[in-house]
């Protein structure tokens, strides 16, 4: 088990290489996310939704913003 923390995730859901690549390497067969984490991730993406300065910006926000509840 891989635990990730609040960067790392936000990184790795971004489908950042490098982040995917150590974990790729260790092999790792779960990833978990602490509470403390998934409320941070989640204010995050509320808070883009928010300060969207156009629709293209909205979509991608509220897009963000329902992979992380749904995860």
């Amino acid at each position: 088990m891989i635990l990730l923390d609040t960067d790392t995730f936000t990184l790795f859901s971004y489908g950042h290489a490098g982040i995917a690549q150590k974990i790729e390497e260790r092999h790792a067969e779960t990833l978990s996310v602490t509470l403390i984490t998934r409320m941070e991730v989640l204010r995050g993406r509320f808070e883009s939704i928010l300060k969207a300065a156009d629709d293209e910006e909205l979509t991608k926000a509220v897009g963000r913003f329902l992979e992380s509840v749904l995860v």
